[in-house]
């Protein structure tokens, strides 16, 4: 078995993991970039109660990583979903994600 794409480190994580190469999602975040995630939460304190595909264009993402980073931010429980009447789902800020933004990320200009 040649690994000669995957470096010696890497793997021996994966193995201690149990995590091989094949089984790794697409859908999940491997790395997390800061600069999106400071993005979202601004352009999130400022358009409220928006669809995803709306986010996305806002934030000049493709649809998928922004969709991925909505669910790590929904996982630290920086993002609430809301459905309207028509049972579309719109996300906003929750508190956690409005302290963020206060706390951290004021410095941006207004999208």
């Amino acid at each position: 078995m040649g690994y000669d794409t995957v470096n010696e480190k890497t793997f021996s994580v994966r193995n201690k993991v149990g995590i091989s190469r094949l089984e790794t999602s697409k859908n999940e975040l491997t790395r997390i970039d800061w600069k999106i995630v400071r993005r979202l939460v601004a352009f999130l304190y400022y358009n409220s109660r928006m669809k995803k595909t709306n986010i996305a264009m806002g934030c000049h993402m493709g649809y998928d990583r922004c969709v991925r980073y909505l669910k790590w931010m929904k996982s630290f429980g920086l993002m609430k979903r809301e459905f309207d009447e028509s049972s579309a789902e719109l996300i906003s800020l929750s508190e956690k994600g409005m302290a963020l933004y206060k706390e951290r990320f004021r410095d941006i200009e207004k999208f």
